[in-house]
């Protein structure tokens, strides 16, 4: 057997001897030793450091956002050509292009389709109203049984059913064809009815709460149980509370303004013009008023008014007068514009400015320019 030589034995014990002194050198300044790792706060701030960074990265490369911007340079670009124009030809001509006054109309050759939602200025307020068009749209649920939904009612009592015993009721109303445009501002709504007291007056302590159903459209009231509670709601909610008596038959009575309930429904994205709504109501006492059953002149009647912004004329304003001699031509957004629809608009204010806009500028940009 071959034994390892003294010379070779010690120098492993040397080796050895200054691993240990290295050691017990590095435990003195840290002494946790090599075992010593990240704590749990020192890992959440390294984690929350990185999200940071990797956000900006994102957002800083983000070629759609990046994209959208370009587009709003030539925005911006495009509307102060059109306003220099403009002014230009009221320098050589001592006068605005022919069609240019205080409404606010898209530049372009088309005769028909330019009234579209179009930047910051709201329009003039539009009247619309509706009356509950079949039997099926104004209908009664019994909170406390499981029966079906009452379809056939002459009145809804709101809320107290005529007998006692039978307890309180949801009431639904359906609204059909409400031809509010997408982006509209409601700026006042009611519901009017005419009272019924053919089965009972209407002088308890009243209280009243109204709902939207929180959908695109609606459909009409099934006679099955549950089929108005069950739909879902908006989160606006409108209260009225200590509603006056009802004592004259036949008297017309206006809600509260519930534009908040209906505001919230036209904001929805999947909202069109013509689509149908569904205004319920709950709560305590009675106030009964007649349905579409007893007579469709009676049913209750939806009203109310919006504003949209922007367009409010149907036909575009034609301002090749300005082309060749101002203008090379008539500047077109960069996404939808055309010689037909260019997607600017502008308008002569009340004090006589002029008033140029961006109708589809992205990424929440608001782009216009007055002189």
């Amino acid at each position: 057997m071959h034994f390892p030589s003294p010379f070779y034995l010690g120098t492993i014990s040397y080796r050895m001897s200054v691993l240990y002194r290295f050691r017990k050198g590095f435990t003195r300044l840290h002494p946790a030793g090599l075992r010593r790792g990240f704590t749990l706060i020192e890992l959440l701030l390294v984690i929350g450091i990185i999200g940071i960074l990797a956000s900006i990265v994102i957002i800083a490369i983000n070629p759609t956002r990046q994209l959208a911007q370009a587009r709003n340079a030539t925005r911006r670009m495009d509307t102060g050509e059109i306003m220099h124009a403009v002014q230009q030809y009221v320098v050589d001509n001592g006068s605005l292009p022919t069609g240019i006054d205080t409404n606010l109309k898209m530049i372009g050759t088309a005769t028909s389709g330019c009234a579209v939602a179009c930047g910051t200025e709201l329009g003039a307020g539009t009247a619309f109203s509706v009356r509950i068009a079949t039997g099926d749209d104004d209908a009664e649920e019994e909170v406390a049984t499981n029966d079906p939904v009452y379809l056939q009612s002459t009145d809804l009592e709101m809320v107290q059913d005529y007998d006692p015993s039978r307890g309180n009721q949801l009431i639904g109303m359906r609204f059909q064809n409400i031809t509010v445009p997408p982006g509209a501002i409601i700026t006042n709504a009611t519901i009017q009815f005419t009272v019924s007291l053919d089965d009972g007056n209407g002088n308890e302590v009243t209280n009243l709460t109204f709902v939207g159903q929180d959908s695109d459209d609606t459909v009409t009231f099934d006679d099955v149980a549950n089929n108005i509670s069950l739909r879902p709601r908006t989160t606006a909610t409108v209260a009225w509370s200590n509603v006056p008596n009802w004592t004259v038959n036949g008297q017309l009575k206006d809600s509260p303004d519930i534009s908040s309930i209906l505001q919230e429904i036209i904001d929805r994205s999947g909202w069109a013009s013509g689509n149908d709504i569904i205004v319920m109501v709950e709560g305590t006492g009675r106030r009964p008023a007649y349905t579409y059953n007893e007579n469709p002149s009676w049913a209750p009647l939806l009203s109310l008014t919006y504003q949209v912004s922007g367009m409010t004329v149907a036909d575009c304003l034609n301002l090749n007068t300005l082309t060749g001699t101002y203008l090379p031509s008539l500047p077109t957004d960069p996404v939808l514009g055309s010689a037909a629809k260019t997607y600017y608009a502008l308008r002569k204010t009340a004090t006589s400015r002029v008033h140029v806009e961006a109708c589809n500028p992205e990424v929440g940009e608001m782009i216009s320019v007055e002189q």
